[in-house]
């Protein structure tokens, strides 16, 4: 408790010899405790002496119980410390020099904890990595900020709760933007997965590919899981060369997309014939029917034509005959809905699922999930290295405009699809960033998984 006065002769005016017993007791760098001395004087509350206050103090923190009453009463308390207003009413010489250093004291108070929040976000944000505890609020050199290291051991009550985030910390202690504290959060994870035309734009509308840098974390386990590779796995080209070793400090998770030319000038022409007529699969087959219906419908299509067609029960002719009849009935409306601006949501809900998700409408225990759903094996994925002992949460697979699933039993996933509201080309920003990466990864997840 001695150290408190020193603080005062510090920052403040000196106290005055008559201080009153509360006020005595209060640990300035802890201001929760501080407004509550404060309010003793105002109200006057009749105290004999600083153990009084002590179990009053105590008794106040037994109250606030649950996370939920303590975040309100921060807020409370920020607000009330804000607003905070000469004493007035009080005439006494000693109440009112009490007055001027305990304000004072709660300006700089209030100013340090926003310079040191700002600081810690800023910090966050430029090493990319989110808070899950108040230990988030650490400095690379173990050095905690002002918010919650400074106080008494009082104060460690309100410091105990866990934070999952650094915005449940600003939250807590009831700062908003218009309060006037320039708080910047860094939001990630899964997050950036909901893509949308937007999100590739910025205001001046040059495009952007916007994507995180891998983390030291994921730098490691990257390497680690190339050191563990067994070398005689590796594919070994005619050349000598193992794809692996080549892909190694110029991709990202070993995939290989040969449209790509920057992946291409990692290999000879003789490398790409290889790796493109590997494995390579033949084209589908269609039988007789199918094809002639194709031919047909590729030319100027009427609609008593495909009326016709409709009542074939031929599955794969009655599911061409229903996207197409789709498609023409959005031609025939006036104003024409395809000459319009849409979301994404309107081309799942008029386009891609009366033509794609229809088809597999006959096959037993196959569903397309829609509207950004979360896959399963992408979750698995991520979620692999978790304990029991763990407390972080569950990470949830990304997001994909489309997934193909199974409906029963086990759940897994035989394909995905991302859409856009307008195509810009194989150079467009939407397509590098989703089907050059987000995509892909998808599908290596899926294919594990199965």
């Amino acid at each position: 408790m001695c150290d408190c006065i020193s603080f005062f002769k510090i920052d403040c005016d000196e106290p005055p010899t008559d201080i009153h017993p509360a006020l005595a007791a209060i640990n300035i760098n802890d201001w929760s405790y501080q407004l509550f001395v404060q309010q003793i004087i105002i109200q006057k509350i009749p105290v004999e002496s600083v153990g009084d206050v002590e179990r009053l103090w105590l008794d106040l923190l037994d109250d606030l119980s649950s996370r939920k009453e303590i975040s309100r009463g921060y807020r409370s308390i920020i607000k009330r410390l804000r607003e905070y207003q000469p004493l007035e009413q009080l005439e006494s010489a000693t109440e009112r020099a009490i007055q001027s250093y305990v304000s004072q004291s709660i300006r700089y108070r209030i100013d340090t904890v926003a310079t040191d929040i700002q600081k810690s976000t800023e910090e966050q944000k430029r090493r990319f990595l989110v808070s899950r505890h108040v230990e988030g609020f650490l400095d690379s050199d173990n050095r905690k900020a002002d918010v919650l290291a400074e106080g008494s051991k009082k104060s460690s009550l309100y410091g105990s709760k866990g934070f999952d985030s650094d915005r449940d910390v600003v939250e807590d202690y009831g700062f908003e933007d218009d309060e006037g504290i320039d708080v910047e959060l860094n939001h990630n994870e899964n997050e950036g997965d909901e893509d949308s035309d937007e999100d590739y734009e910025d205001v001046e509308g040059t495009s952007r590919i916007s994507r995180t840098p891998l983390t030291d974390i994921s730098r490691r386990e990257y390497k680690a899981m190339f050191e563990s590779m067994d070398d005689s796995s590796k594919w070994k080209l005619k050349s000598g060369r193992k794809v692996e070793d080549i892909l190694y400090n110029s991709v990202h998770s070993f995939i290989i997309d040969l449209k790509d030319q920057q992946i291409c000038a990692l290999f000879t022409d003789e490398e790409r014939e290889e790796l493109e007529c590997t494995n390579s699969m033949d084209d589908i087959v269609l039988d007789n029917d199918t094809e002639k219906c194709i031919e047909v419908l590729s030319r100027p299509v009427l609609v008593k034509f495909v009326t016709r067609l409709a009542n074939l029960r031929d599955d794969e002719i009655d599911m061409i005959c229903y996207a197409v009849q789709n498609l023409v009935h959005l031609y025939e409306r006036q104003p024409n809905p395809l000459c319009m601006n849409h979301l994404e949501a309107w081309y799942n809900l008029n386009i891609w699922g009366p033509t794609i998700d229809k088809v597999f409408g006959d096959i037993r225990g196959i569903d397309v999930a829609r509207g950004e759903s979360c896959s399963i094996s992408s979750s698995n994925r991520k979620n692999k290295s978790r304990k029991q002992d763990h407390t972080e949460r569950k990470v949830i697979g990304r997001r994909g405009d489309a997934i193909r699933k199974s409906t029963s039993g086990r759940a897994l996933e035989f394909g995905a699809a991302e859409v856009g509201r307008y195509y810009h080309g194989e150079n467009g920003t939407k397509w590098l960033a989703e089907s050059g990466l987000k995509l892909p990864k998808m599908l290596r997840d899926m294919l594990f998984d199965l």
